[in-house]
């Protein structure tokens, strides 16, 4: 039985028109109602804060273990690996992130800022002294990737599939539609499963990445070594797509904010300040699914066990009943509380190593750029998972 005390809409979130500018559709729904029944998919969608937080930090009710895309597990219509950290529940999920949290403590991410600073300096002033570059290519994505496979250990060697397997992992999430065809197109062209494989085998990491560590924790017995190869997957899937398209979106918003770019010139050490702001207002990830466990309220809807039920971060860090003025992007605002890494028991395990990604790359480029602008028409971005740009030319002035 569905709930019939809230709205039922005919509305498809993963219409690539509508993840090309989901807002307007987010507004919609928001002001339906913080939950709907969505009648194409037959799921509860939430788009309210309050209601969002309720199902993620409620993994007793709100499930992850049958998967956080839109088709559970249970349904056989999945071919998908679950992840051990996103798609497991307690007690179970408990073993390996007790595991990836020892790998990603404070001595870790002081080693990663030595690492990664240099290489985001020397890219950084490298582009600004050609005045125009590709932010989403030339910029974001190039030091993401790099480092992030540089901290797992991955081989040198055809990083870019890292790009390709992640878009898989990302169109896994929604429906069975052109998105997913043409990554699992793209995925068999490249032989990009078995490049995964391979760069991921104990013997090709280097061994003192966080791969290595991972195996060796296979060794102590806390986890299997089939289970420390899956997480070594996790950081490539998670820790690259959602930061660098997340960053990107920050820098379109920022490119049409000269005030807001010029605050972050003047005070270059509010960086992660930036960033934040980024996550609530600019999220490129869109939404994850829980399945409930047992009958229970949400707001005015009541749920059966076994309903599916998807939290729209992007809308719920959009909420007016949460953010005052909330489709305007402000450096300063200090947004406690946004869902832009998810919450509660799955909240990202890699957030700290976002952060501090996205830190060192704004403040590198903010000490170097007095101005930023479009330099020509962005080219976007667009699956089941998030919208974002491919491609973000711009124009800066140094100084």
């Amino acid at each position: 039985m569905i709930s019939a005390d809230i709205p039922h809409l005919d509305i498809d979130p993963y219409d690539p028109a509508v993840m090309a500018d989901p807002y307007a559709m987010q507004a919609r729904l928001r002001a339906a109602g913080p939950v709907v029944w969505l009648e194409q998919y037959g799921v509860y969608y939430v788009t309210g804060h309050a209601l969002a937080r309720q199902v993620l930090f409620d993994p007793t009710t709100f499930s992850s273990a049958h998967g956080i895309g839109l088709v559970g597990y249970a349904t056989g219509l999945t071919s998908t690996t679950p992840s051990p950290l996103l798609e497991t529940d307690p007690p179970e999920h408990d073993r390996f992130k007790k595991v990836m949290l020892r790998l990603v403590g404070p001595a870790t991410l002081n080693r990663m800022r030595a690492r990664f600073e240099p290489v985001a300096e020397a890219l950084v002033e490298a582009l600004v002294a050609r005045g125009r570059f590709d932010a989403a290519t030339e910029l974001v994505t190039a030091f993401v990737l790099d480092v992030i496979a540089d901290t797992v250990g991955l081989p040198q060697a055809d990083r870019w599939q890292l790009l390709v397997f992640g878009e898989l992992a990302l169109v896994s999430s929604g429906p069975r539609n052109a998105s997913f065809d043409a990554a699992v197109a793209a995925v068999k062209q490249h032989d990009t499963m078995a490049w995964v494989q391979q760069a991921t085998d104990r013997a090709n990491l280097s061994p003192d990445g966080l791969g290595a560590a991972l195996f060796a924790a296979a060794d102590a017995g806390e986890i299997t070594s089939a289970e420390a190869q899956r997480l070594v997957r996790i950081f490539p899937t998670a820790a690259v797509d959602s930061t660098i398209t997340t960053l990107v979106n920050g820098l379109h918003v920022l490119a049409a904010r000269p005030d807001q770019w010029q605050l972050l010139h003047a005070h270059p050490e509010c960086a992660r300040d930036a960033f934040e702001e980024m996550l609530r207002h600019s999220l490129s990830v869109q939404t994850v699914f829980r399945q409930a466990t047992r009958d229970v309220k949400l707001g005015a809807a009541q749920v059966k066990a076994g309903q599916r039920v998807g939290v729209c971060l992007a809308a719920a860090n959009r909420d007016p009943a949460k953010w005052p003025e909330p489709d305007r992007y402000e450096l300063l605002r200090k947004p406690v509380g946004h869902l832009g890494f998810g919450g509660g028991v799955h909240a990202c395990l890699g957030q700290m190593i976002a952060r501090l990604e996205a830190e060192l790359l704004l403040k590198a480029l903010a000490k170097r750029v007095s101005n930023i602008e479009l330099d020509g028409e962005p080219v976007k971005r667009v699956n089941n998972a998030l919208t974002s740009y491919a491609s973000l030319p711009v124009r800066v002035t140094s100084g």
